[in-house]
Parts: structure tokens; sequence; C-alpha cells
């Protein structure tokens, strides 16, 4: 029984040394800008040998991820639906075996029409 706990508490501090490594607390994630319903995103992120990261949106409604293009860490997206969507972040290490998700959230609920009279 000893040898057990010993061995689970092992493996509790190999778990929490490799994540405890990953520091997060430096990236920033952010809508840099709006124009109607186009948005762009903005990361301080830099992929090197061990770090790297993607852009990708959630769709609410259609329960659907895509990838989105990344431009020196900014990234734009044009919302053609109304509805709520999740931008997302996606930062790996992969030297440290650690990853996470930065998040905004954007909810279209209106869209302005041209009218000619």
């Amino acid at each position: 029984m000893k040898k057990m706990i010993m061995a689970l508490l092992s493996l509790v501090s190999l778990t929490t040394a490799a994540y405890a490594s990953c520091d997060f607390s430096g990236i920033t994630f952010k809508k840099a800008q709006q124009q109607g319903n186009e948005m762009y995103f903005q990361t301080n992120m830099h992929s090197d040998e061990c770090w790297y990261y993607t852009f990708t949106v959630y769709d609410y409604q259609l329960k659907k991820i895509d990838t989105l293009a990344d431009w020196g860490g900014y990234t734009g997206i044009s919302f053609n639906a109304k509805g709520k969507y999740e931008v997302r972040l996606n930062v790996f290490n992969e030297c440290e075996e650690c990853d996470t998700i930065f998040t905004v959230d954007v909810d279209i609920t209106i869209f302005k029409t041209l009218g000619y009279s």
C-alpha cells in the first residue's frame, strides 16, 4: 500500500512539473480592429523551436471549427451570418508538452442594410 501511494505521488509530481514549466502569462490575444462584420485579432506570440500557435474560429450555430490565416501575429475574419462565435488562439509548447487556448467571444446580432429611396 505504501509503495502504491509513493508511485501515485511521484506520478502526480511529474505531471505537475511538466505543466508548471509552461508559463503562458506573457501571452496576449485581443480584438485589434473592427470594420462592420470584419474583425481582426492580434497576439504577441512568435513561433520558435518549442512554441507555436494557430488561430481558429468556432461557429456555435454550425458546431464547426475553421482554421484562420496567420499574418505574423494577426488574423482576420468576416462574419457573414448572425450568431455566436469564438475566436481562439491555440498555443502549444512541444518541448514541455503543454498547451492552452485563449478565446475572444463574438456575438453578431445585426447587419446594416443598404436602402435606396
